[in-house]
C-alpha cells in the first residue's frame, strides 16, 4: 500500500468511525456549555450587563453594532466613511475595529434584543466556535478525538481569547484562523485525503484556493489584526514543513501557487473595494497614535499571568500591573466579570470616546483603548480630534464597579 492509500485509508477509517457524529456532538456541547460557564455573569440579563474593567471598549462595539443593525434595517450594508462617529471630521471604519461582518449578521439581535445582547452572544460563540474549528481541523488532519478536543479546548478557552474577552471582541471571536490555516496546508502539502485523479486533484486546488481567499476576506471583516497573525503563522508552519520535506514542497510549487492565485482573486474581488477605501479613501491614519514604548510584548508577561487569569499569584498579578498598557483592575475569577449597570432605553446618546474614555484606534485595528499613563509620565493625544459617538437609540451604559 502506497503512502497516499495509506492516508486516505486512515482518513475514510476516521470519517466514518463508528460513534464519531457522535463524538464530535458531545465535544463541541462540552464547548458550548463551557462557554455558557465562562459567561455565565452576562446571561441572566445580557442586555442589561456588559463586560467589567473595559466599560468604554464595550460600549464602542455596542455602538458598532448598533450602526451596522441600523444600515440593514434600511436595506443596506454600513458605510465604510461615517460622521456618525467624530462628527463632523468622521471616521474611515477600516481603521477601525467595527466588526462589520459580526455586526451584520447579528443585525436581527440587535435589532430585536439590543446590541449588548449581540455581543453577549459574539462572546459566547467565540469561545465555542473556536474551539470547535479547532476541533474541526485537527480531526480532518487525522488527529485522535481526544488530543483534538484537548488542543481544542486549550485554544478556545486560552488566557489569550479569555484576555480578550474583556470588550475585544474583534480579537475573542478566533473561529475562522484555524480554517484559514487548514486551507493553506491543503494547498501548500496536499488534502489528508488525497484526490488521485489529476481532474479531481485540480478541482480542489480551485476550491481550496477559492476558500482560502472566502476566509481570508471574511476575518479582515473581523480583525484585521488576527488576519495578519494568522497569515504569519500559517507561512511559519509551511517553512518548517517544506524544510522538514523539501522535495515534497517542491512538487506541490505549482499547485499551491495556482491555488494562492485563486485565493487572491477571491479576497480581492470580496474585500478590496473596502481595503481601497482603508488605504487610498478618506481619513487615512498617518503615524503611530502612541510612543512605540508604550505597548510592548515584554517577553516575561507570556509566562507570567496577571489577575485576569485564573491561576495565578499575587507576585504575578503585581508584576503584570508593571507592564506598560496593559490594564490590570479585575479579580481573577474563572469567568467574564459583568457591569450589572443598567442601559436606559430609547434615548439619544453622546457617548465620549476620547481622552477620558477610550480612544478610537485605527492602527492594525487593535480596538479602542484605555490610555494608562505610566507613573512619572504623561502620554498626550497624538493627533486627531476625540472622537465622538452620536447613536440614536443606543443604550447608554453607566459604567460601574464590577
Amino acid at each position: 500500500m502506497t503512502e497516499t492509500e495509506s492516508l486516505a485509508a486512515r482518513s475514510d477509517a476516521i470519517r466514518h468511525a463508528p460513534g464519531g457524529r457522535r463524538a464530535a456532538l458531545l465535544v463541541v456541547s462540552c464547548y458550548l456549555g463551557a462557554a455558557l460557564i465562562v459567561t455565565w455573569r452576562l446571561w441572566p440579563d445580557p442586555a442589561s450587563r456588559t463586560v467589567a474593567g473595559n466599560p468604554t471598549d464595550a460600549d464602542l462595539f455596542a455602538w458598532y453594532l448598533r450602526y451596522a443593525a441600523a444600515a440593514v434595517q434600511h436595506g443596506d450594508l454600513p458605510a465604510l466613511v461615517t460622521t456618525a462617529m467624530n462628527a463632523p471630521v468622521g471616521i474611515n471604519m477600516m481603521w477601525n475595529t467595527s466588526l462589520l461582518l459580526p455586526a451584520v449578521l447579528l443585525a436581527p439581535v440587535t435589532l430585536l434584543l439590543g446590541p449588548q445582547v449581540s455581543l453577549t452572544v459574539l462572546t459566547t460563540a467565540g469561545f465555542a466556535g473556536s474551539a470547535a474549528a479547532l476541533y474541526y481541523v485537527l480531526r480532518r488532519w487525522q488527529v485522535s478525538t481526544a488530543a483534538a478536543a484537548l488542543a481544542g479546548a486549550v485554544y478556545g478557552f486560552s488566557p489569550a481569547l479569555v484576555h480578550s474577552a474583556l470588550a475585544h471582541y474583534n480579537l475573542e471571536f478566533a473561529v475562522l484562523p484555524p480554517l484559514i490555516i487548514d486551507a493553506g496546508l491543503c494547498l501548500a502539502v496536499g488534502r489528508p485525503r488525497p484526490e488521485v485523479a489529476t481532474a479531481l486533484r485540480m478541482r480542489a486546488v480551485v476550491w481550496d484556493g477559492a476558500r482560502l481567499g472566502l476566509l481570508a476576506a471574511a476575518q479582515l471583516f473581523i480583525s484585521e489584526e488576527v488576519a495578519l497573525i494568522t497569515a504569519i503563522a500559517g507561512l511559519v508552519l509551511v517553512a518548517g514543513l517544506a524544510a522538514a520535506r523539501p522535495r515534497s514542497a517542491v512538487r506541490r510549487l505549482g499547485p499551491a501557487a495556482a491555488g494562492l492565485l485563486i485565493a487572491a482573486a477571491v479576497s480581492i474581488a470580496l474585500a478590496g473595494p473596502a481595503l481601497w477605501t482603508q488605504f487610498g479613501g478618506p481619513l487615512v491614519q498617518h503615524g503611530p497614535l502612541f510612543p512605540l514604548d508604550y505597548y510592548v510584548n515584554d517577553p516575561a508577561s507570556f509566562v507570567t499571568p496577571s489577575s485576569y487569569l485564573l491561576f495565578h499569584t499575587a507576585g504575578t498579578a503585581a508584576a503584570g500591573r508593571q507592564v506598560p498598557g496593559r490594564r490590570d483592575r479585575v479579580p481573577g475569577v474563572p469567568g467574564v466579570a459583568a457591569d450589572h449597570s443598567r442601559p436606559a432605553r430609547g434615548r439619544r446618546v453622546l457617548a465620549k470616546a476620547g481622552r477620558t474614555g477610550g480612544d478610537v484606534d485605527p492602527r492594525s485595528a487593535r480596538g479602542p483603548v484605555i490610555r494608562r499613563a505610566s507613573a512619572g509620565r504623561r502620554h498626550a493625544p497624538s493627533g486627531g480630534q476625540p472622537a465622538m459617538a452620536l447613536a440614536r437609540g443606543a443604550p447608554a451604559v453607566r459604567v460601574g464597579v464590577a
